[in-house]
């Protein structure tokens, strides 16, 4: 039986504690015997398995002092893995690395990176420095692969998507084209502003279902307010499936200043629901123009595009379409790959 410790810096409820969730589930069902060990807790449950789960600061975390005696004492406490899996914050690969080197623990260090490089640096909690304490890297695109070959000469890198939850999702191709949606954090880089403000200014009866929660929450209130469309959006706060309640959606909407995916793009598309969205992380290469979606850079492009739907300019993509447009990442294949990288780390 493989040991595993998934390792997690802090998490609330988005896409990485989403693919946690499934990494979790599908191990268990392998006989992996998995811990979740997160180093600061924020008083949010979000593990949906029941899984060892241990924390080791009740936050807020206000010095990086005296984190390396916190998992000296907790692998003091419990029995070492084979593997630790550090999920992103590049600076736990180095807290790793010294339980290895200088306490002993024969585990080896398994990194699965989730956002861009740049931004783990910019937060605060490392960049390409830490990443070379690690043993292997998972990626999710051919960016940062190049990033880490480059940077870390030698260094061991597997692009694998991250899994979406098949099970969760149900395929619809009776959709209203009028009703749009957003799924993710309410925060500041998901730019809903934008959103509220395309919808508010093109013709056609278009709403918006936002399903979220987050730091934003105030600002897009007042948004709302602002442009006076509080009859055409809902506020639908976090939802544990929200494809159930979206139905009959007919796009969704990503206006994200970055991403590494985003994977709930992909879980709207499986479903038979087309996407508009910036060219970020992934969608660039899933997204094609009037088979499963439309780009944008700009608002007044989103409001274009928006209107030209209205007026039958630009085609409404199909919803079978849609989901064969994903089907690489079905099925359950890069959960699969993960446990054939598991079980090669510790051969």
């Amino acid at each position: 039986m493989i040991r595993v410790d998934i390792w997690v810096g802090i998490a609330a409820m988005g896409g990485v504690e989403s693919v946690i969730n499934r990494t979790v589930r599908y191990l268990k069902t392998k006989d992996v015997q998995v811990r979740v060990v997160q180093l600061v807790w924020a008083d949010r449950e979000w593990l949906e398995e029941e899984v060892e789960f241990y924390y080791l600061i009740q936050g807020p975390l206000t010095s990086w002092d005296g984190v390396f005696e916190k998992y000296v004492g907790f692998y003091h406490e419990h029995a070492c893995p084979d593997i630790v899996l550090v999920e992103g914050w590049p600076i736990l690969n180095i807290f790793a690395k010294k339980l290895v080197v200088e306490a002993g623990l024969p585990f080896r260090i398994l990194e699965r990176v989730h956002d861009s490089i740049d931004w783990y640096a910019g937060a605060g909690i490392g960049g390409m420095e830490y990443l070379q304490y690690a043993d292997a890297h998972m990626v999710l695109n051919r960016e940062i692969e190049k990033r880490i070959r480059e940077g870390i000469p030698g260094a061991q890198v597997f692009r694998i998507n991250n899994p979406i939850n098949d099970d969760a999702i149900s395929y619809n191709d009776d959709r209203d084209m009028h009703k749009l949606a957003f799924v993710g954090r309410v925060s500041e880089e998901k730019d809903i502003p934008l959103l509220l403000r395309a919808v508010s200014a093109s013709s056609g009866d278009w709403s918006l279902s936002i399903v979220g929660e987050g730091p934003a929450m105030g600002e897009i209130t007042s948004e709302i307010d602002r442009l006076t469309i509080s009859d055409r959006v809902s506020m639908c706060s976090w939802q544990r499936d929200p494809w159930t309640l979206l139905k009959d959606r007919g796009f969704l909407l990503v206006a994200s200043q970055r991403e590494i995916g985003p994977l709930v793009a992909v879980e709207a598309l499986a479903g038979g629901m087309a996407v508009i969205s910036r060219p970020v992380g992934i969608m660039t290469d899933v997204i094609k123009e009037g088979k499963n979606g439309y780009l944008f850079e700009t608002e007044m492009e989103l409001v274009r595009i928006l209107d030209g739907l209205e007026t039958g300019e630009i085609s409404r993509p199909d919803p079978e379409a849609c989901r064969d447009s994903v089907s690489g990442f079905l099925g359950g294949r890069q959960l699969d790959e993960l446990l054939e990288i598991l079980e090669a780390m510790v051969r």
